[in-house]
């Protein structure tokens, strides 16, 4: 199906067709993109060659050790992971998840959990 440009978005037009036996119903569905903002590219460009780089979040990347708490991580935390290769990934939410370490590629991922931690660098 056609995308479109509107207001700096990608609009992707997606079409399906639901048969009734009285009636043929078109339905379109539509999904937005965002176009990044020029800062946002500038800044990407920096992260992405910088010699060392930590990441911390509060909340766990999708597909780590910390979903054992049947609580879903993000999926766009899993993606910057991989896009941007970060030397440490640092993330808390699940407090019962403390001390678990474990690799997303090459990135060391620790969840810290209530205490803290020391981390060397």
């Amino acid at each position: 199906m056609p995308k479109k440009k509107i207001n700096h978005n990608t609009i992707e037009q997606k079409e399906f067709r639901v048969f009734n036996p009285e009636d043929v119903k078109q339905v379109v569905e539509i999904s937005v993109k965002p176009k990044p903002k020029l800062e946002e590219l500038e800044t990407i460009e920096k992260i992405k060659d910088l010699e060392k780089k930590i990441m911390v979040s509060h909340m766990h990347a999708a597909g780590t050790k910390s979903e054992f708490s049947g609580f879903k991580g993000s999926e766009a935390l899993r993606h910057a992971i991989k896009e941007f290769k970060p030397d440490l990934f640092i993330s808390g939410h699940i407090h019962e998840a403390e001390g678990i370490e474990e690799k997303i590629g090459k990135t060391k991922v620790i969840s810290v959990g209530r205490r803290g931690r020391i981390i060397e660098i």
